[in-house]
């Protein structure tokens, strides 16, 4: 119709942000309310007009199509420019994303959408919905809930996406990663107290590839939960290494992925991994975002506990940044709070930012716990954060992430900070 009609079109492939969280949470029963609220969200979104077809998905009369569990796609027709389906799309993330009650809770579910156009983009079905798909990965690889439109780039950076994919895949039985350590120097007296683990990895095919490209790929392949384990085992074996070499105990940070979170045996997984190592769960901090944590309260408070009672220490990472309720923040059993280093950069420089930051340690203080500042990188920075009562900075200024081999220079110097 479009083309007898040298009309243009938008196919927008819509995929539900953590919808398995829901199902795995929830239950498959909320799981479906879930998806029929979300389509009567969509329709109203829509003009009557806005229809894909269906034949092999659902009956004609319907005003879009759901393609898998947690996909949708929509055809917005008649369109005169892409503001048109800018504002669509815009109002789809709005509605979407309001609160959805379920079984005396409230489930927040966000989209990312892919935005392909006829005939830029394709002049047949089949490619729009391919080249909106790409469209929408990459809504997903820029934080989730937004849209993004597709390019002959994204075409590429697809291809290139299925490329780290497979070598992914194949990386932890090749032994290609590597784990570097960055130091947390206390501002009271200059000691480091714990060390971050950053996983790194070094590709036979792809040479050193970006944390900032294979994380966000192996958590949505699943490969994270078997990453998240070799870092745990990692990391035991090197602080057995450190103690029978006379090292003194330090602590060592381990970022907790979203997915290894809502797994209901994570506290038992940790405690095996540990046990086998002989290595002592005092030893280990888990670094979890707030995002993990406001996906689903109850669930949260509940590990959160599970984990405290087995002795490990929590972290709550990039704060600051979420979306977590102040009034929720009390609930969940957390030692420290990490400022992301967003609000770093620019202090003391940004009114803006020293607010956030005062207001941050503050608020942690009153809570009963520490902050950790990340991204410290200047000496006026450190000064700053000194006078603000920060108990803890990390950040080039004092290191830059090493291999376990170099590490034994923050033993060897205790007052690590007095050096830089």
């Amino acid at each position: 119709v479009a083309s007898r009609h040298q009309t243009e079109l938008a196919v927008l492939f819509i995929d539900l942000d953590n919808f398995k969280q829901v199902n795995d949470t929830l239950g498959h029963t909320a799981g479906d309310e879930v998806l029929s609220e979300v389509s009567e969200r969509l329709k109203a979104c829509v003009r009557s007009s806005d229809w894909v077809d269906t034949s092999q998905i659902l009956p004609k009369e319907k005003d879009f199509a759901r393609l898998g569990g947690d996909e949708f796609v929509l055809l917005l027709s008649e369109i005169r420019s892409a503001e048109d389906v800018s504002i669509v799309a815009s109002r789809i993330i709005e509605n979407i994303a309001s609160p959805i009650s379920l079984q005396n809770t409230e489930v927040i579910i966000t989209p990312s959408i892919g935005i392909a156009t006829y005939p830029a983009d394709g002049r047949d079905v089949e490619t729009l919905i391919r080249n909106a798909d790409t469209a929408m990965y990459h809504a997903k690889a820029e934080g989730r809930n937004n849209f993004q439109f597709f390019s002959a780039a994204l075409n590429k950076r697809a291809n290139r996406r299925m490329e780290l994919e497979n070598a992914l895949r194949k990386a932890i039985e090749r032994e290609e990663f590597y784990l570097n350590y960055q130091p947390q120097v206390s501002l009271r007296d200059h000691s480091v107290v714990a060390v971050e683990a950053l996983a790194r990895w070094k590709s036979h095919e792809l040479g050193e590839v970006s944390p900032g490209h294979f994380i966000p790929i192996a958590e949505e392949c699943g490969m994270i939960l078997e990453l998240g384990d070799w870092v745990l085992n990692e990391v035991c074996r090197q602080i057995k290494r450190w103690q029978f070499a006379g090292y003194p105990e330090m602590k060592v940070a381990v970022n907790i992925s979203s997915l290894q979170f809502r797994n209901h045996n994570l506290t038992r997984n940790l405690l095996d991994i540990t046990s086998a190592h002989n290595v002592a769960t005092s030893s280990i901090e888990l670094e979890l975002t707030e995002s993990v944590l406001m996906s689903g309260i109850n669930e949260a408070v509940e590990t959160l506990g599970s984990l405290k009672e087995a002795g490990f220490t929590i972290s709550l990472d990039d704060f600051g940044t979420g979306y977590s309720s102040l009034s929720y923040l009390k609930l969940f059993p957390i030692d420290l709070l990490k400022i992301d280093r967003s609000f770093v950069s620019d202090i003391p420089g940004d009114e803006n930012d020293v607010a956030i930051v005062e207001a941050i340690v503050a608020m942690a203080h009153k809570l009963n716990m520490r902050v950790v500042a990340e991204g410290v990188e200047t000496e006026l920075q450190r000064e700053f954060l000194t006078a603000q009562g920060c108990d803890v900075v990390q950040g080039y200024l004092i290191s830059a992430p090493v291999p376990a081999e170099q590490v034994q220079a923050f033993f060897a110097q205790p007052r690590l900070l007095q050096q830089s």
